[in-house]
């Protein structure tokens, strides 16, 4: 049984392979401009750097056709590869160096987190950390129910112990777990955050 499972995994696993491969050959349609490469001669530089009218936020470089590979020149390719490299890397520092960094970038995010996170409410606060408690409670019931069904099986196999207060003790655990216990607290606590970020 277990030669099977081997040699299933081991085709499934060659299958993905290839079909990850012919996947990535198939992306050069999707990845290419829709506008081409060359910019029109009408497009003139933004004040801010970019080509007005331009497709995207990258500023793209016209292609060069004294680059363009010949069939015996792997050196010359090489080359081409790298100085194209050394291209991307310098737009994206100048890039970089006009927005400041990606800190920068993320803290222009920073006025949305008052939207999210109800900013001097404290009775918002307090709802949030009930919903959290509702959430590990939720999980620790996940746990505390099958193992309650467990002593229930144990006492009935035993014969020794109290048959009904195991039985009371699932039954609760049942109740708790479900939408009128944890379910419904965690809802009516959720209720005013909901409003608040509506």
């Amino acid at each position: 049984m277990h030669v099977i499972r081997f040699v299933a995994f081991a085709f499934l696993l060659a299958v993905h392979a290839t079909a990850r491969v012919t996947h990535r050959r198939s992306w050069s349609d999707e990845e290419t401009s829709l506008l081409g490469h060359k910019a029109l001669p009408y497009q003139v530089p933004s004040t801010n750097g970019d080509a007005a009218g331009a497709y995207g936020s990258v500023v793209v470089e016209p292609a060069n056709d004294s680059m363009s590979l010949s069939d015996g020149d792997e050196s010359d390719s090489g080359d081409s590869i790298q100085r194209e490299a050394k291209k991307k890397e310098k737009i994206l520092r100048t890039r970089l160096q006009a927005d400041g960094s990606w800190l920068n970038y993320l803290l222009g995010f920073a006025a949305f987190i008052p939207l999210v996170w109800p900013s001097k409410q404290p009775k918002l606060y307090l709802n949030m950390i009930g919903c959290g408690f509702c959430i590990v409670g939720g999980r620790v019931l996940r746990v505390l129910q099958p193992n309650q069904l467990r002593i229930i099986v144990n006492i009935l196999t035993s014969g020794s112990g109290s048959l009904y207060k195991a039985i009371g003790l699932y039954v609760f655990y049942g109740w708790i777990s479900s939408s009128a216990g944890i379910g419904l607290l965690e809802d009516c606590l959720w209720l005013p955050i909901e409003r608040y970020s509506q």
